[in-house]
C-alpha cells in the first residue's frame, strides 16, 4: 500500500485523465481540435497540482473555441441592422443586415456582396456581445 501521498497523487492523474478526456470529446462535438491539449503530468512534481494543458493554438482556432465558450455561456444576441459584426468562421467584419431562414446575413462596412453566416459563430466587431 502507498503513501497518502502517492494516492493523492493517483487520484490527481485521474482526475487530470478524466478532465482531459471530457475536454477532448466536448471540443471535437464543437468542431474545436487544440494540437497540444494533454496532461502536464511532471506539474505535480512541483505544485501539487496535476495540470491539464491547453497549449498554443492559431489564432482561427482560438476564435472557434471563444465562439464555443460564448454560445453555451450567453444568452441569445442579435445585432441591430447595420451594427459591425465579425464571421468567426471567415474571419470577415461587416455588418448585420438581417435574419432569414436561420441565417444572418451580413456585408462588407460600405457596402458590397452580402455574405450569410451561422448566428452563433457571429460576435460584435467590438468584442462586446
Amino acid at each position: 500500500m502507498g503513501s497518502v501521498i502517492d494516492r493523492h497523487t493517483a487520484d490527481a492523474r485521474r482526475e487530470a485523465a478524466h478532465a482531459l478526456r471530457e475536454l477532448t470529446r466536448s471540443l471535437e462535438a464543437a468542431h474545436v481540435r487544440l494540437p497540444s491539449l494533454g496532461v502536464d503530468w511532471r506539474s505535480a512534481r512541483v505544485s501539487g497540482t496535476v495540470l491539464v494543458e491547453l497549449g498554443a493554438v492559431r489564432p482561427d482556432v482560438a476564435l472557434r473555441l471563444a465562439a464555443v465558450v460564448w454560445t453555451g455561456s450567453t444568452a441569445p444576441w442579435c445585432p441591430a441592422v447595420g451594427e459591425p459584426v465579425v464571421d468567426l468562421v471567415s474571419g470577415r467584419v461587416g455588418e448585420f443586415r438581417g435574419e432569414a431562414d436561420g441565417r444572418w446575413w451580413l456585408r462588407p462596412h460600405g457596402g458590397g456582396r452580402e455574405w450569410d453566416a451561422d448566428p452563433r459563430m457571429v460576435r460584435a466587431a467590438g468584442g462586446r456581445v
